[in-house]
């Protein structure tokens, strides 16, 4: 993703990619629920660019998609990083909340492992719980990959349990972890052309 959030690293590439999304979406293939995850924070060149600015182009872009696309309903979710300290993370979390009345409806956490190395899930709790307790969807990507995928949804089941998992494939390797999945009503965002491209599967 490197050229792609260097690419939309200001506010009217953020603008112009949301509402693109929405509108292409629609137009070529009739969805009509959308919702765009972004990382605000790889959109503003290591602070260069305003936070707030950033996450209010992207809400013109849903703004103006809405306008043009009445049948449409969208919402963006802000996403933490695996690679972000606490700090950085709780401030994604603390903007989620201020701007959930503009269109931020969740937050989510995605990007690389530091070092490959298994992410502690448990950190992100009271963060979580905030998001939670101020209205928002929570989403965590987990379970895509990686000799530890399995164990990462097993803990992120156990101390997050949000509402959707980004991924969660290799879930279907563990029948308890499944019915734990079916009972908390946890929904897997499965997409088969990225189970293919980590090599979640092998055709």
């Amino acid at each position: 993703y490197h050229w792609t959030e260097l690419i939309q690293s200001s506010p009217l590439a953020v603008e112009r990619s949301v509402h693109g999304a929405i509108g292409g979406a629609y137009r070529s293939q009739r969805i009509t629920t959308l919702e765009l995850r972004f990382n605000p924070m790889k959109r503003n060149r290591g602070g260069e660019r305003d936070l707030d600015h950033i996450i209010l182009a992207a809400i013109r872009g849903l703004d103006r998609a809405g306008l043009e696309y009445p049948q449409v309903r969208a919402g963006l979710i802000l996403m933490m990083d695996r690679t972000f300290d606490r700090r950085q993370n709780a401030i994604i979390v603390e903007k989620a909340i201020h701007w959930s009345d503009r269109g931020v409806v969740g937050v989510d956490i995605a990007g690389p492992r530091p070092g490959g190395a298994r992410y502690d899930y448990a950190s992100l709790a009271p963060m979580v719980e905030t998001a939670r307790g101020a209205g928002l969807g929570v989403t965590i990507h987990v379970g895509e990959e990686g000799t530890t995928g399995l164990e990462e949804i097993g803990e992120v089941v156990e101390l997050l349990r949000p509402d959707r998992i980004g991924h969660g494939i290799l879930a279907a390797r563990d029948a308890v972890l499944m019915t734990q999945l079916r009972e908390l009503g946890i929904v897997l965002e499965i997409c088969p052309t990225s189970n293919l491209l980590t090599k979640a599967l092998p055709d």
